[in-house]
C-alpha cells in the first residue's frame, strides 16, 4: 500500500488560461490537476523547503 500524506482541502481561483494550462499539463503527465498544483507550489516554495532542510530539485518535484 502506498503512503499518502494527510491533505487539507482548500479552494483556489484560477484564470481561464491558468485552468486550461494546468488541466492540459496534468492530463499530459497522467496526474490530477490537484497533484500538479501541489507540485508547482512545492517548486515555488523551493527556497523555503531548502531552508528547512527539505530540498528537492525542480525536476524531481514535477516528476513526483
Amino acid at each position: 500500500m502506498m503512503y499518502k500524506p494527510k491533505m487539507k482541502r482548500t479552494n483556489i481561483y484560477l484564470t481561464k488560461l491558468q485552468h486550461k494550462t494546468v488541466t492540459k499539463e496534468a492530463k499530459k503527465r497522467g496526474i490530477t490537476v490537484a497533484e500538479l498544483i501541489r507540485r508547482l507550489i512545492d517548486l515555488g516554495l523551493g527556497e523555503y523547503h531548502a531552508d528547512m532542510g527539505k530540498e528537492k530539485s525542480p525536476t524531481r518535484i514535477l516528476e513526483g
